[in-house]
């Protein structure tokens, strides 16, 4: 059976005080959407808050981090929320290593939406490192999933 494996770059929960709402993080509906969006593909999904390794042991976490990162076919992050440093460390690690970086950044969110230019005209803008550190970028997941299948699953 052919498998493909995603790594979730996104924001990793920081303990119980950490108060951000559920739309900051990958949930287990976007897990199963991606596990089963692929008939007759095992789909392997590479979660940065699933490590065990305590957040104290920073080095050991860095490195579990990136590993997992550099086993995957695909890193699919998460911008539809402000970010923190991780996802733009994760983004040029994919890129240096040549795995394709697929970006969740929806129009109207925090780094992609419309701006008046010095010129006075209504521009698309998009955050410059998320546009220049992506392969591809996409409003919704399933929009991300038809573009797996179209292009990394072909053949």
């Amino acid at each position: 059976m052919k498998k493909i494996t995603f790594f979730l770059s996104g924001s990793v929960k920081k303990g119980e005080n950490d108060l951000r709402s559920d739309e900051y993080f990958w949930s287990a509906e976007h897990e199963n959407l991606l596990k089963n969006s692929f008939q007759g593909i095992e789909v392997e999904i590479l979660n940065p808050n699933s490590v065990t390794v305590p957040k104290y042991l920073m080095k050991e976490r860095f490195q579990a981090d990136i590993d997992m990162l550099k086993q995957s076919n695909a890193v699919i992050v998460d911008a539809r929320t402000k970010k923190g440093l991780g996802i733009g460390a994760e983004m040029v690690i994919a890129r240096q290593t040549g795995i394709p970086v697929l970006t969740l950044c929806p129009r109207g969110g925090e780094y992609r939406g419309t701006m008046v230019d010095t010129d006075g005209k209504e521009r698309e803008w998009v955050h410059p490192f998320v546009f220049e550190l992506s392969d591809q970028i996409f409003d919704t997941l399933p929009d991300l999933i038809e573009w797996v299948k179209k292009n990394l699953l072909k053949g």
